[in-house]
């Protein structure tokens, strides 16, 4: 079965950076001579290009922004629950001195024990006169409280600021969300165009992204399964993504120069800033054939480990949050029942055959909306399985097609929480699934079918 995924074609060029350094007072101090410097400019989109921190710079400038509105609002509200706290206290101390305060105070007491003794030998109508007495005075108490701690003005004002920044420290997890799955989607892509390729020629370089190790071999090599990618068709470009349509060849390999004091046997490793590079082959008598790879430390790794960089003081996993959260924020989140409805919300721009290609001006269209309006969105949807894939983090994602009635066959990703693993084993290939998840990502193809990926998927 053929599969789907973006990348990015990756460009690079070399820029001599060199000449006049000057002085910090250039009106009064002669410039000075330095030697020439050599950076690394790499032309990986018409936006991303640049040396490897301009990149890296440019991908996490909005998770920056917001996660730095978010720190002056969290700072705010602070500073204004301190102010409140502040005003409250000296408006409690100005209450205890109040007359009315002291008089009602006192009145309060009085009608409790009047309760308390109508309890103990009162008739019915005289428990319930000193009930509804003391009611009623307790109720006049509670609201002079009330009044004087939140209703002063000055108070008040600082109650709506202290809510403001409230909300806004809230919306930046949604925005910081956004932003990061936006930076994510790049990344994934850029990793994507930098893997090392069917055939695997000896000499070539890339990344491996995720292997599975099948066996440690020492401290620093162990021997994995790599899903080789074989290129078949390349697709629409967006926003110089391109989307291609590849398959899949499992590879042995020998992989050395990587630390493997945490790695185990099975569990998938993921590799997306390291890059290797084929060194060549051997011929296992029990294994078969076995590529050697070498760790191979350059501009390419540099570049990478540099570009994945992210310090905005927020730990991973609640960026994680932060992306679910923006996925389930959508203010008017549409529910779909399908595929066939979905593909009906974007009708084709005239009548066409059935089976005719998409135009680019077409794809282009309804893939900008598919981008911008349907993330966010539910789906129920009812697939055919295919493979079911444990993540890193836990998570498993179930890989399945839909066939519509026009014969269009759709590819769909849905991952589930890790309360799904114990059922992935009992998942057979061809097994129908009717399963509901957000919408995380939706592409149309130029064959006029459709790659969908759910998450925080139930079935």
């Amino acid at each position: 079965m053929l599969r789907q995924f973006h990348f990015i074609i990756v460009g690079i060029s070399l820029a001599a950076i060199c000449g006049w350094v000057h002085a910090q007072d250039a009106a009064t101090k002669p410039a000075t001579t330095q030697p020439a410097t050599i950076q690394t400019v790499w032309h990986l989109t018409d936006y991303l290009v640049g040396t490897a921190d301009q990149i890296r710079d440019k991908l996490a400038h909005e998770v920056q922004r917001q996660a730095e509105l978010r720190t002056k609002a969290k700072s705010e509200m602070d500073r204004l629950a301190v102010q409140v706290a502040s005003a409250q206290k000296t408006a409690q101390v100005k209450l205890a001195q109040n007359a009315d305060f002291l008089s009602l105070s006192e009145s309060v007491k009085q009608a409790q024990a009047a309760l308390d003794q109508a309890r103990g030998s009162g008739t019915p109508d005289q428990r319930l006169a000193a009930s509804s007495n003391y009611l009623a005075l307790k109720q006049k108490l509670e609201k002079l409280q009330h009044d004087a701690l939140f209703g002063a003005p000055d108070i008040a004002a600082l109650q709506n600021d202290l809510q403001q920044q409230t909300r806004n420290f809230e919306s930046a997890a949604v925005s910081i969300g956004r932003a990061e799955a936006w930076r994510r989607e790049l990344l994934g892509a850029l990793d994507n165009a930098r893997m090392l390729m069917w055939p695997m020629s000896e000499k070539s370089v890339g990344v491996l992204r995720r292997v599975v190790p099948q066996k440690i071999v020492g401290k620093d090599s162990f021997e994995a399964i790599y899903t080789c990618k074989e290129i078949v068709h390349r697709g629409d470009i967006h926003e110089d993504i391109v989307t291609v349509d590849f398959k899949d060849h499992p590879v042995l390999v020998l992989v050395s120069g990587i630390d493997t004091s945490s790695m185990q046997v099975g569990k998938p490793v993921q590799l997306d800033t390291d890059a290797f590079q084929v060194i060549g082959t051997k011929l296992d008598p029990q294994l078969g054939e076995v590529r050697i790879l070498s760790y191979a430390p350059g501009e390419l790794d540099s570049m990478l480990k540099t570009i994945h960089k992210l310090d905005v003081g927020i730990s991973k996993s609640d960026l994680d949050e932060f992306v679910k959260l923006a996925q389930r924020s959508k203010p008017d989140a549409k529910q779909w029942s399908g595929v066939v409805q979905l593909l009906a919300a974007f009708p084709r721009e005239a009548p066409a055959k059935p089976g005719a290609a998409w135009t680019p001006a077409e794809l282009n269209k309804v893939n900008e909306l598919l981008r911008t309006q349907v993330p966010g969105d539910t789906m129920q949807v009812t697939f055919i399985a295919r493979t079911a894939n444990f993540q890193d983090d836990g998570t498993v994602s179930f890989v399945g097609t839909v066939q519509t009635p026009d014969g269009n066959v759709h590819d769909i990703v849905v991952n589930c929480p890790e309360s799904y693993k114990d059922r992935a084993p009992h998942i057979k290939e061809g097994v129908r699934i009717q399963a509901k998840g957000l919408i995380s990502k939706a592409t149309l193809r130029d064959d006029g079918t459709l790659y969908i990926e759910l998450s925080d998927g139930s079935f």
